[in-house]
């Protein structure tokens, strides 16, 4: 068990749940997707914590999309914070720097992960 990548997973859950609650009136497709996106990420918890997975192997393509959409989220939460720092004079920007980054990161590793059951089992 990775403390580590329990934590990141978990901050990933938190602010995936948190984007799709607000965007789930302006495009619920999009919030859809997000909320798949946030229970691929506690999928990811449980494997921390127990060494399996609830998505069985043959679902895994889709669960790498999963990863796909939150590096996706990730990289426009970083973008819109690195550009809304410089003018603005709160730290809610400041703070989503480091933790789009740790999205990015988390998504990246889970795609390996992934991709490794995968590749083992053909």
């Amino acid at each position: 068990m990775n403390p580590a990548r329990i934590v990141m997973a978990s901050i990933t859950f938190a602010l995936l749940l948190l984007v799709a609650s607000i965007l789930i009136s302006i495009s619920p497709l999009l919030a859809f997707f997000l909320f798949l996106a946030g229970f691929d990420q506690l999928d990811d918890i449980y494997q921390a914590v127990y060494g399996k997975t609830l998505v069985p192997v043959w679902l895994m393509p889709i669960d790498i999309l999963l990863e796909v959409i939150v590096v996706i989220i990730s990289l426009g939460i970083l973008y819109i914070s690195l550009t809304y720092a410089l003018y603005s004079s709160t730290m809610l920007f400041l703070i989503l720097v480091p933790l789009s980054v740790i999205m990015i990161m988390t998504a990246l590793d889970d795609i390996n992960l992934d991709w490794t059951m995968i590749r083992r089992r053909v």
